[in-house]
């Protein structure tokens, strides 16, 4: 039969995957860790026309009479495109049911690492960082060898997706876990409807002393109106420091991406010229001026610092892709905008904007837990895994994230969400960021081979407890540093 083209048409009358779209994070969506059952749906007209070039060409599994899919992902923002993707293949496969279980941080991450430590494992995996943790040369021997299965689509990576794990790790022949998009975009993401009512315009900045004076401006309108809480407001996560100080320190000399990674890999972090100084001495400043929320250290990502935006009691974040989908989704005439993370400084940094995005994360993404081998469904499973990385549904994947694939569609991925019309797209040629410099670089990435096997990663140190003294004056930013150092020579046998 000849291959059948799945047109934009189609991709939409999955139930609104596009900005628009139902709910991500609303009622509809359920709370992370919380397994949600769905049945086949009635084959719908897309779901047929999809069928048959997404069927990966593996060998036809035993039937069984009821199967029950456990699916883990740590973006339940997206539970319920993930679950309109799914309704294809389960239109097709009517005797398995489905189950996504979502996890995110704070208590769901805990309340996922008991389950786990308690015997349970999904059908299908999800390593990451929130929920328990990536694969690394100390844990792939947990999760089934993908070399090994009859996994067809590895050609599909732009990078050669069968080594790159391995190489990192040191490991022959082992590929535990893959990603099938380059890491997420990040970037200031504001209402637009809210700054012009404060009188600034971010996409008038030039210059990060722009950016700072916008933010005192916006924080002055903010305290002098109960229309919002924040004028900028951040939350606390295991990762939030770093990136910040990584970040935020591209907009100086001192945080040239080759500096950076030496200083990263030899663990010289405290010296006058530290190439993440900067972004420390960013985040002090803003505290000092009122622009970071009081004790900021102790608001939690989403139930404080997302909430807020999404309810527009704040206006201005610099976050991920999926907070612009979440106000999408409570109030779809929601106006939305951003800009890139770090425009250059007046005192000698790099001329160009600069844009942060992170390298495939080849650590990350789904996996097999090896028990499934000895499970009679383990035909089933691989037969399900196969088809979450079919062409096609790599490319709706990408298309509901607005991640950018690390893969090879047989179509163009056409972003239509939120993060995607309102910011990324003036990147593109003609668009107002179209000369934005992009520098593709994992800080964290970096060192995760040098982890010593008792090691603690730099991501689960007590960054609240290190902020709370560094913003209250009771530890310096060159104590800090000095203690970020050590951590890191006691936690990793780095090459420098």
């Amino acid at each position: 039969m000849a291959e059948k083209s799945f047109s934009r048409r189609d991709f939409l009358r999955l139930g609104a995957l596009t900005a628009a779209g139902a709910a991500l994070a609303g009622c509809t969506q359920p709370p992370a860790g919380t397994p949600v059952k769905t049945e086949a749906s009635e084959p719908t007209e897309a779901a047929t026309e999809a069928s048959e070039p997404t069927e990966a060409p593996t060998e036809e599994a035993p039937p069984v009479d009821e199967f029950v899919l456990e699916f883990l992902t740590d973006l339940p923002e997206y539970a319920s495109k993930y679950q309109q993707i799914w309704d294809l293949y389960l239109a097709e496969n009517p005797h398995v049911t489905l189950e996504i279980v979502t996890v995110t941080e704070g208590a769901a991450a805990e309340a996922l690492q008991a389950k786990r430590a308690g015997g349970w494992f999904p059908s299908i995996d999800m390593r990451e960082p929130e929920g328990g943790e990536t694969a690394d040369q100390h844990n792939y021997q947990e999760m089934v060898n993908l070399l090994e299965t009859d996994f067809p689509w590895f050609d599909r990576w732009t990078y050669d997706v069968k080594t790159a794990w391995a190489n990192k790790f040191g490991v022959e022949g082992y590929l535990p876990v893959i990603n099938h998009a380059q890491a997420w975009d990040a970037g200031w993401v504001y209402h637009k409807d809210l700054v012009d009512e404060a009188g600034v315009n971010p996409r008038d900045v030039k210059t990060w002393e722009d950016l700072e004076t916008l933010l005192e401006k916006g924080t002055a309108w903010a305290n002098s109106t109960d229309e919002v809480d924040f004028f900028m407001d951040r939350g606390m996560g295991s990762w939030v420091l770093t990136q910040g100080a990584f970040y935020f320190s591209y907009a100086y000399q001192q945080g040239h991406p080759d500096l950076m990674r030496e200083a990263i890999m030899s663990g010289n972090l405290s010296g006058p010229d530290s190439p993440v100084r900067p972004g420390i001495e960013t985040y002090v400043r803003w505290y000092e001026k009122g622009i970071l929320p009081k004790e900021w250290w102790l608001r939690e990502w989403e139930a404080d610092m997302e909430a807020s935006y999404v309810a527009k009691k704040s206006v201005f974040l610099y976050h991920g892709p999926w907070i612009w989908d979440k106000a999408v989704a409570a109030d779809p005439s929601i106006q939305q905008e951003g800009i890139p993370e770090t425009p250059p400084a007046a005192d000698g940094g790099p001329e160009n904007w600069i844009h942060m995005r992170g390298t495939p994360e080849i650590d990350s993404g789904h996996s097999l837990d090896k028990r499934v081998l000895d499970m009679p469904e383990y035909p089933e499973i691989q037969k399900a895994f196969n088809w979450w990385f079919s062409p096609l549904i790599v490319k709706l994947r990408c298309e509901a994230e607005g991640f950018e694939p690390a893969y090879k569609t047989d179509e163009p991925v056409d972003f239509e969400n939120p993060q995607y019309q309102g910011y990324l797209k003036e990147f593109q040629p003609g668009g107002l960021y179209e000369d934005v410099e992009i520098v593709y670089m994992d800080p964290w990435g970096l060192t995760d081979p040098y982890l010593r096997e008792d090691g603690q990663k730099w991501e689960d140190w007590d960054w609240p407890a290190l902020l709370r003294d560094v913003m209250k004056k009771d530890m310096t930013i060159d104590e800090f540093l000095e203690f970020w150092e050590e951590g890191m020579k006691l936690n990793y046998d780095l090459p420098g």
